[in-house]
């Protein structure tokens, strides 16, 4: 069966993406954006992250980080930081 000509794409999914999440979009946008996630595992997992995303944060708990992670990101962070703020000579 061959979709709508008109049929949500990913970049206009994620173009509402904000508002979908915040409820703001208009019924028949929503319709349609359940319509495309329900064929695009891609925007689906999207969407659940961000989700999540929203509760961790809604939750207001701290989360500790793995070391091993932590280690990395502190690392990477120190490699970024001397890229964009290099030492003056002096």
């Amino acid at each position: 069966m061959v979709g709508k000509v008109n049929a949500m794409k990913c970049k206009d999914l994620l173009a509402l993406l904000g508002d979908y999440v915040d409820g703001t979009v208009d019924p028949s946008l929503c319709e349609e954006f359940e319509r495309h996630m329900g064929g695009c595992t891609a925007c689906q997992v999207v969407v659940d992250n961000l989700r999540k995303t929203i509760r961790v944060y809604c939750e207001g708990r701290e989360r500790a980080l793995p070391d091993a992670f932590q280690t990395r990101l502190h690392e990477e962070l120190r490699i970024r930081w001397k890229e964009t703020h290099p030492a003056k000579n002096g």
